[in-house]
């Protein structure tokens, strides 16, 4: 790797970074009241990453010859969370990759970070969490002065970007610390690590034992301390932090860094205002999750305007969104909702929540009409070989029973893990759905393959019956 000292040169290796995401906690609510910026760890982890991809982008900008990756360990975070966190990473240009994992917990999820790490890294390593907020150079200076100090101290050195107020505490009085002078700002040896910091690949190598021993770990207090610390007090190892610092962590108050205004940087990443979509004037036909629509709706007896919602880029959405976040869509604005092969990706218990949500966004007299696979249609099928024929086409191509149980396989294979299939239909249990979720009026339509509802919290409008060719 050549990681020259000034930063005018040529840079040129691989930039590792290895990221632990987790939004799902039964406990959540308690610690929001807990953390300084009291929001939820949803809402932490979307800031938060959406700064580090940031600072990647300016890093890879300014160090042209640095190769960045990053790996994404997700453990079971909600479903909007990864929506989000998926449109994010798509949008940033950067090479990613997002692993849902199976094991549950921190310390699962950190030894799997370090044994990717070990197995995949090449020349620096960035194990990061996903509530640290971090300043636009931030990577890029733990890059440019990473070679500084490995040749000043001639040793093997480590870059923890937050300078931990709780590290100034008396009982720290004893400790031996060096400050130094970096381009930028100064920069303090660090003997107490944080699962967030990067490392020589090399390091992670030959010190593969103090890594194993930390993914393992029962949780305490001192963990850290009594397995990768063992690397700065015992193994000869330097760590540096930078004064001031150069991420923040999002969690308790006595984690605040006094000296540095966080509430500018965590508003720069928040859901911006102006993204709201201004929604034409006239009757909107509100299509989330871009579905074909079979008809003209210039045929329809009033003129509807197209409004498109989903999370996919690639869908060219007016609005981006899911089909359980329409916060976009202003109360009682939609004439029309519209879900073609939606509800079936998302789970049972957030149905009824989507239900409510078209409900905030019709007026009086709007319609929500929905279609979904129809798994009555080929309860034969599944007891021989047509599973895997097809039952129908469609834009992506032709659909096999086995497609409308689990979801069309070559969208599963290519990652596009949303389109997994987590509940299915028939006529039955689509109009329970509806008629729990408090909706007056709904009509159920068997056509084969599919089934359509259509449903109103008022009666039906005059050209309802148009709909039914849907």
């Amino acid at each position: 790797m050549n990681l020259s000292v000034n930063p005018s040169e040529n840079f040129s290796g691989n930039f590792l970074i290895v990221l632990q995401t987790h939004t799902t906690s039964s406990n959540d609510h308690q610690k929001e009241q807990l953390r300084y910026c009291g929001a939820k760890k949803p809402e932490v982890t979307k800031r938060c990453v959406r700064s580090l991809l940031a600072s990647v982008k300016y890093a890879r900008t300014h160090l042209p010859q640095l190769s960045f990756f990053i790996k994404v360990f997700d453990d079971h975070s909600d479903f909007e969370s990864l929506q989000v966190l998926t449109q994010d990473f798509q949008a940033s240009g950067l090479d990613y990759d997002i692993e849902s994992l199976e094991t549950r917990g921190i310390m699962p999820s950190i030894l799997r970070c370090y044994e990717y790490g070990r197995d995949f890294g090449k020349d620096l390593v960035y194990f990061v969490q996903d509530d640290y907020l971090y300043f636009e150079t931030c990577i890029y200076e733990m890059v440019t002065e990473f070679q500084r100090f490995s040749e000043i101290v001639q040793a093997p050195i480590s870059i923890f970007p937050y300078n931990d107020p709780y590290r100034y505490s008396l009982k720290n009085i004893r400790e031996k610390v060096h400050v130094f002078q970096g381009s930028k700002r100064f920069w303090r040896t660090n003997l107490h690590p944080s699962c967030c910091f990067m490392v020589p690949h090399a390091l992670l190598v030959n010190e593969w034992d103090l890594f194993q021993a930390m993914g393992n770990s029962r949780i305490y207090s001192g963990m850290e301390q009594d397995t990768i610390g063992k690397l700065y007090i015992e193994r000869s190892y330097v760590m540096f932090s930078p004064i001031p610092s150069l991420a923040l962590h999002m969690q308790l108050e006595t984690e605040r860094d006094p000296f540095i205004d966080w509430k500018p940087l965590w508003d720069q990443f928040a859901d911006s205002e102006t993204a709201k979509f201004s929604l034409p004037p006239g009757d909107i036909f509100l299509n989330v999750g871009c579905g074909r629509v079979p008809i003209n709706l210039s045929t329809l007896k009033r003129k509807f305007t197209e409004v498109r919602v989903d999370s996919d880029p690639q869908a060219l959405a007016h609005i981006a969104g899911t089909i359980q976040d329409l916060r976009h869509i202003p109360s009682k604005s939609v004439a029309v909702v519209y879900a073609s092969h939606v509800l079936e990706h998302i789970f049972w218990h957030e149905l009824f929540g989507v239900m409510k949500e078209f409900q905030r966004v019709l007026h009086d007299g709007g319609l929500a009409v929905v279609a979904v696979p129809n798994l009555a249609s080929i309860g034969d099928w599944l007891k021989d070989e047509r599973i895997l024929a097809t039952v129908y086409n469609s834009p992506g191509g032709s659909i096999t029973p086995l497609d409308m149980l689990y979801g069309y396989r070559p969208y599963t294979a290519a990652g596009m893990a949303g389109m997994q299939h987590k509940i299915g239909f028939n006529t039955y249990l689509l109009e329970r759905i509806f008629r729990e979720s408090g909706w007056n009026h709904v009509f159920i339509a068997d056509q084969g393959s599919q089934i359509i509802a259509l449903a109103s919290m008022t009666e039906f409008p005059e050209d309802v019956e148009t709909f039914l060719a849907l």
